[in-house]
């Protein structure tokens, strides 16, 4: 019937709540019931349970909240669209607010540089205050409820004095999620006179004195939270009972004060686990029951070679009369792996005291591992366990406060192992434990072997049990009713509500109740008995021993850099596969290495990268074929490990060392070559012309005359990048042998318009090929010495072998495509999509050097010309070429210039001299001064030495020519006389016989 009455009188609160606008514009920025412009009018017309909606805008105003049950909320899109701005104060809850109340989503500035808050709230309040999405900037404190709030959230304070400060809370205290910088004081100070449970999570505090201090407590749980203090980072003293820190970054700048304090007293059990301290002093602990695990103390080492970090390690650890028991670290980390926010926890804000506390979750009974007993009740932690190996635990019956063990005379229960992940009993029975004398109490170590993974399990206890208001009553297990034993596991006794109320509050012993009067054995009679469950305070994951990788592909020497597959196993010590192991596959790192061996000291351009192709693929019990695609060229050691923050195990982060928690990793080799080559060429000549001579070009050099194929091959992946490593040093075969030869053919189609013979040289080899009219196919090779991050470069050289005897009109090749294939069938199935048009065509000219017989004065200039043959009917030649002066079959090469070929004039006689200086090729001809001394008189007749380049000489009746000659006769033109024509000496001046009297004869 209560239940009843309490119901209607919640459905008349609601019906009477109206939500009221505070709107400085009245521009009615939301729907409400009533409209003002300031908040303080709004809280006085509220009545208790009103919502108040704030409107976008700067409030000015300081504000006194009187009415019970009030939600106050910013309505802007953004927290600090709402800001409310005051001289003093801002907000001030005081006594008659004493019931629930939320606060959240606005920005609050206060000005007061004295001892005032941004919301203060005195000390007549109750702690059932929500603080919720909060920016405060503050001349004075930041928080400052005398008796506490339930729950804070997502708040960040700027602050010269405490961020928050908390006096005396009548509850437990909720903070997480806050960034606090307090610049002349604590980041977070909490006093009490009683003990309360305070919990502080995934936060960044930074404080001029110390980060965090909490006077008085049971239970604390320091979690993921960042620390940096000019004093202490975090202080607890002596009645800060039972502290838990863990996941977290702790830093004092100071010289004098410790990053950690623990002064607890005897009383309390400090678990230090996961964190990372840093500072000239880090930790000081005075209390022996301090226990340590998994911790990361900057620059302290295992000085003693112990296999711990203690005091004895570093002045840095600090303990009660140098006692290194107070302070000993058996799984101490090398590194620090935490952040100084973990996630973005979702966690329900309460509105009343009931916070159920998940971090303690014990009962009367519980579990730990088997080689934690030497350190007592206080590590009750449960370390990782290897599917298929036999693992201790130890099952305990806990006295009533729940920091010690006992036996329970006639109290027996069950237990199970439970895997809370897929919610699946581990084991098909039920365990007993009777917790009397000579039985199994007060612990019991049991054996077991899990051949499964599992990722979350715990102890799940089943006892016997009645409830008296917040006290539970143990019983005999046999005195509940029969066919609750026999029930389905999925029945109602898994119920969450009544493992909370399980905490710290059971009475384990029957007999004290027996003592009572009759009245209170009449009461028990009442209580319904009924079998409870709940879970170990530890949960423990189950892991396959390694991995196993292999290639699923193994006829094929070689994998191409792009997709391809591998098979992983998770298996058990004798490697067998472990079932229900069904990991997702971004949760391993597959990382790769090249593979050089330590004789040779090469270094390589690029480790490449993994990209999984199928991220939603996962393990089925225990094995997986999967996907994935590599970006490099070469020998690689792939190792498969798991992922940090991913592994199977990470419920076991904070109680087991990493080297026993990730499951073993496993590497196998692959040989890449490139996925495809990419051909690309230009058509070119070393005079730069589109004309070249014809030569035969030497076996040994670069040739000087020549048409040429630039080509640049690129070694791609399957999504187009480079591959970097494929060079002759850093590119292996499949028996992982270096500097091996993996070479391309480089083909070209050409189109030649005549039937010819072609030299072709390049920097590996030197071919002759003949060429018949049409399209025709010539092949070259390129090394991978050829090739610098991927990129290879070659040029093939070639021409048309020449005959020095017989002159041959113009010829023109035409370059039609490149590609590249493999010399290898290995490396066949390579993607040859490189292929490439050119069509660009070259003609190819027989040149010559050529000069007719000249009659000259004593100084003066002839001309040398550079001409090519055409023949009669060629249409190669340009038509605007000029014939040559004696024979109509070549034509002076207008376009030559020195650097299409030189020559050198010798003469023969020493009379003679030539000046060739200054002269270059202009019109095709080159025109040297020619100076005859006189010393031996008129006529004088003396020839010419040309000596060109091998592509220049034309010589019909000597292939092994190596130069051309012509006849000069001077004569002194100021004598009168006689003048004629004896041998045919070409071209002459005649200055005589155009005189008067003609005196000629022929001879």
């Amino acid at each position: 019937m209560k239940k009843l009455v309490l119901l209607f009188s919640l459905s008349i609160t609601l019906l009477v709540a109206k939500t009221i606008i505070v709107d400085q514009n009245s521009s009615h920025c939301i729907e409400g019931d009533f409209y003002v412009n300031t908040i303080s009018d709004a809280i006085s017309n509220a009545d208790d349970g009103d919502t108040i909606n704030i409107c976008p805008g700067t409030y000015n105003e300081s504000i006194t909240i009187n009415k019970k049950d009030l939600i106050i909320r910013g309505v802007g899109e953004n927290i600090d669209d709402v800001v409310i701005d005051s001289n003093g104060y801002t907000i001030k809850i005081t006594s008659a607010s004493n019931y629930n109340m939320v606060m959240e989503h606005f920005r609050l500035r206060s000005r007061e540089r004295a001892y005032e808050a941004a919301i203060w709230a005195d000390g007549n309040t109750n702690n059932k205050i929500i603080l919720k999405d909060l920016i405060i900037d503050s001349d004075g404190k930041g928080l400052m409820f005398q008796n506490g709030f339930s729950c804070a959230k997502n708040i960040t304070i700027r602050s010269r004095k405490r961020g928050i400060d908390i006096g005396t809370p009548k509850g437990p205290i909720f903070i997480d999620g806050f960034d606090i910088n307090s610049a002349e004081a604590d980041g977070i100070w909490i006093g009490s006179d009683k003990n309360i449970d305070v919990f502080i999570r995934n936060s960044m505090i930074s404080a001029k004195d110390n980060g965090i201090q909490i006077d008085k407590a049971s239970n604390i749980l320091i979690d993921s939270v960042c620390v940096s203090s000019r004093k202490r980072g975090i202080y607890l003293p002596a009645n800060a009972l039972n502290p838990i820190v863990k996941n977290s970054i702790i830093t004092s700048s100071s010289t004098d004060e410790p990053a950690l304090v623990l002064e607890v007293n005897q009383y309390g059990f400090p678990r230090i686990t996961n964190n990372c301290f840093y500072g000239v002093h880090q930790v000081k602990a005075t209390n022996r029951n301090s226990y340590f695990n998994g911790n990361y103390f900057d620059g302290v080492e295992d000085i003693d070679n112990n296999e711990k970090i203690s005091s004895n390690d570093s002045e840095k650890l600090e303990t009660q009369d140098g006692d290194e028991s107070y302070i000993e670290d058996y799984n101490y980390r090398h590194t620090c792996q935490n952040r100084c926010r973990i996630g973005d926890i979702e966690y329900t804000c309460p509105y009343s005291e009931s916070y159920p506390i998940t971090e303690t979750k014990t009962g009367p009974f519980d579990a730990w591992d088997d080689y934690n007993n030497f350190r007592g009740v206080f590590d009750r932690n449960i370390s990782t366990k290897i599917a298929g190996k036999s693992f201790k635990l130890t099952i305990a019956s806990m006295n009533r406060y729940n920091n010690g063990i006992e036996t329970k005379e006639n109290i027996d229960i069950k237990f199970r192992l439970y895997d809370k992940s897929n919610s699946e009993y581990l084991d098909n029975d039920w365990i007993d434990f009777n917790a009397s004398a000579g039985k199994d109490g007060p612990s019991k170590q049991y054996t077991f072997t899990i051949e499964e993974a599992h990722k979350d399990v715990v102890v799940k206890f089943r006892v016997c049990a009645s409830k008296d208001d917040s006290l539970y009553i143990l019983y005999p297990y046999n005195e509940c009713e029969v066919d609750h034993d026999e029930q389905d596991d999925d029945d109602d006794c898994n119920d969450t509500d009544e493992l909370h109320s399980y905490i710290d509050d059971i009475h384990e012993n029957i007999n004290d109740n027996d003592d009572n009067d009759n009245d209170d054995d009449d009461d028990d009679d009442d209580d319904e008995k009924e079998f409870i469950e709940f879970e170990s305070s530890d949960s423990f994951a189950i892991r396959p021993n390694s991995f196993q990788v292999d290639n699923p592909n193994k006829i094929k020497k070689y994998i191409k850099a792009g997709n391809f597959n591998i098979i992983v196993k998770a298996v058990n010590e004798i490697n067998d596969t472990v079932k229900d192991y069904n990991a997702s596959i971004i949760s391993l790192n597959i990382q790769p290495t090249l593979f050089i061996p330590d004789e040779l000291n090469i270094s390589c351009p690029s480790n490449g990268y993994v990209k999984i192709e199928n991220k939603s693929q996962k393990f089925l019990n225990g094995e997986i074929n999967a996907t994935i695609k590599f970006s490099e060229t070469g020998l690689f050691k792939f190792k498969v490990s798991e992922k940090n923050g991913s592994e199977w195990a990470y419920v076991d982060r904070d109680d087991t060392n990493d080297d026993i928690r990730y499951i073993q990793p496993s590497e196998i080799k692959f040989a890449f070559i490139p996925y495809k080559f990419e051909t690309n060429a230009t058509y070119e000549t070393t005079n730069g012309k589109d004309w070249v001579y014809m030569n035969t070009i030497p076996k040994s050099s670069i040739p000087k005359m020549s048409a040429y194929i630039n080509y640049t091959v690129i070694a791609k992946n399957e999504d187009g990048n480079i591959t970097q490593n494929f060079t002759n040093q850093c590119f292996s075969d499949e028996s992982y042998e270096y500097r091996t030869t993996f070479d391309l053919y480089l083909n070209t189609e050409i189109n030649s318009s005549s039937e010819i013979n072609i030299s072709q040289y390049d920097d590996n080899n030197y071919t002759n090929c003949s060429l018949n009219i049409g399209k025709n196919s010539i092949k070259s090779i390129i090394k991978s010495s050829q090739f610098t991050n991927g990129i290879g470069k070659a040029k093939i050289y070639f021409n048309i072998d020449r005959d020095k005897t017989k002159a041959v009109p113009p010829i023109l090749i035409t370059l039609l495509e490149v590609n590249s294939s493999s010399t290898s069938s290995d490396y066949n199935d390579i993607n040859v999509i490189g292929k490439k048009d050119i069509n660009s065509s070259k003609k190819f000219y027989y040149g010559r050097v050529y000069a007719p017989n000249y009659r000259l004065t004593d100084n003066n200039q002839t001309k040398i010309f550079a001409e090519i043959y055409c023949g009669e009917t060629s249409s190669l030649c340009p038509s605007d070429y000029e014939k040559s002066v004696d024979n109509e079959l070549w034509r002076i090469n207008r376009d030559h210039s020195l650097t299409d070929g030189e020559l050198q004039l010798i003469p023969i006689q020493s009379e003679v001299t030539i000046n060739t200086e200054s002269d270059t090729f202009q019109a095709g001809a080159i025109q040297p001064n020619i100076t005859y001394d006189g010393s031996k008189g008129y006529p004088f007749s003396t020839r010419i030495k040309i000596v060109p380049d091998s592509w220049l000489i034309y010589n019909q009746y000597d292939q092994n020519a190596k130069y051309k000659s012509f006849f000069i006769e001077f004569y002194n033109s100021t004598t009168n006389g006689w003048t004629g024509k004896g041998y045919n000496i070409g071209l002459h001046v005649d200055e005589n016989s155009s005189k008067v009297p003609n005196k000629r004869i022929n001879w």
